[in-house]
């Protein structure tokens, strides 16, 4: 039987199934002075150049809700925590820990070939590194480099056992404009995983662009 909760959700997952939400759970960077600059997560799934200040540390909680297969009915819930903290002003480091809701039944054609099953498992883990060279804020343009490894005991899609892991080196370049309250920001990757025929969500790309505007600033 499935969840009595999540169909409730379901009633808006055609809109739901394309977009992450990134909800902030927590940050002691409220209490930071005016000027200082933080991890600001601007624009969603492509990442800023700033760094958190030394000493300081925030938690986010990722959610994506994915629904619709060509045949049968197919659900499936993924959060990921992440807590990142600040060594210093200008190096980070993350630790992420996902998981995974799977509710499908009659998606088992040739097409996708997923087997029928309503089942909560663990998603994984993932550590991150980064490193910011320049400050979007202080230079010309802002440059980091992060580095994310990762162990995936699960097929993120129908959480069949397939152990993965990965090394992902990502350069982040971020550029603000008018006193700061527009930024455009850019991640390029050579990312390498090994394939699976079901993997859809967080998709490897060479390049990811994004613009987001701030009505009060970065400050």
């Amino acid at each position: 039987m499935g969840n009595p909760v999540l169909p409730q959700l379901y009633r808006y997952s055609s809109l739901l199934s394309t977009i992450s939400a990134a909800v902030f759970v927590a940050s002691s960077s409220a209490s930071l002075p005016s000027n200082a600059r933080a991890d600001e997560q601007l624009f969603g799934w492509v990442l800023g150049s700033e760094t958190l200040p030394a000493g300081h540390g925030e938690a986010y909680e990722f959610m994506t809700l994915q629904s619709g297969k060509a045949e049968g009915n197919y659900r499936a819930l993924d959060t990921e925590t992440e807590f990142e903290y600040g060594f210093t002003d200008q190096f980070q480091a993350s630790l992420a820990l996902e998981n995974n809701y799977f509710d499908n039944k009659g998606v088992n054609g040739p097409r996708d070939a997923l087997n029928d099953t309503n089942v909560f498992c663990f998603g994984g883990v993932e550590l991150s590194a980064k490193y910011r060279f320049l400050s979007p804020s202080k230079d010309p343009v802002g440059f980091a480099l992060r580095l994310e490894d990762g162990y995936l005991p699960h097929d993120e899609v129908d959480g069949l056992k397939e152990t993965e892991g990965y090394i992902a080196p990502q350069f982040i370049v971020q550029k603000n404009y008018f006193d700061d309250t527009l930024a455009l920001g850019t991640n390029s990757s050579p990312e390498k995983r090994k394939p699976s025929v079901h993997r859809k969500r967080k998709p490897v790309r060479a390049a990811e662009v994004a613009i987001a505007a701030i009505p009060n600033g970065l400050s």
